[in-house]
């Protein structure tokens, strides 16, 4: 018969925790919709961020305009979703598409200003097609996009209301 050891640094102790730690990720993973956002304070919310991640643009050079068509609400799979937006900028990323150092550059102005409304750090670089883009999520399943054209979008934020139209968010 094997005898247990669950002494600290024992591998059985380090095989319970990684497996502690597995089963909080599965978790998460199935929660990251998030909570939503009351439908009266979804707009200011995300106009705030947008106007900061603006800011934090500009201090790089980037002038960033609402393209003021892709703001939408649709209900999709049982949820109530919220875009803010699209934003352009003439000012496109200026490194390596495939050099994580210069998107690490790219990307940090945006991260302090993201952080300070509830979204966790860029994950890696990935790609559409031939477009680069980093992506931030809140705690409201909002996704932050920035892209290698120098464009950011809000997307996805989930919305709690009964009616899942641009009035009941005051968009009207």
């Amino acid at each position: 018969m094997m005898r247990r050891d669950p002494r600290p640094g024992s591998t059985e102790a380090r095989l319970g925790a990684a497996a502690l730690v597995a089963a909080a990720l599965l978790a998460l993973a199935g929660c990251s919709g998030g909570q939503p956002i009351p439908a009266q304070d979804v707009v200011a919310h995300y106009d705030e961020v947008a106007a900061d991640a603006a800011a934090a643009g500009a201090a790089g050079g980037r002038e960033f305009e609402l393209q003021a068509t892709t703001r939408t609400v649709a209900e999709r799979d049982g949820d109530c979703l919220y875009r803010a937006g699209d934003w352009t900028s003439s000012v496109p990323f200026d490194g390596s598409a495939s050099d994580e150092g210069a998107w690490d550059e790219y990307v940090a102005p945006y991260e302090d200003v993201l952080r300070e409304h509830g979204f966790g750090g860029f994950g890696p670089v990935a790609r559409r097609g031939a477009l680069h883009y980093a992506e931030a999520r809140d705690e409201h399943g909002a996704i932050f996009t920035i892209d290698a054209q120098g464009r950011f979008s809000i997307s996805d934020a989930r919305v709690e209301t009964d009616r899942c139209t641009p009035e009941a968010l005051g968009l009207a």
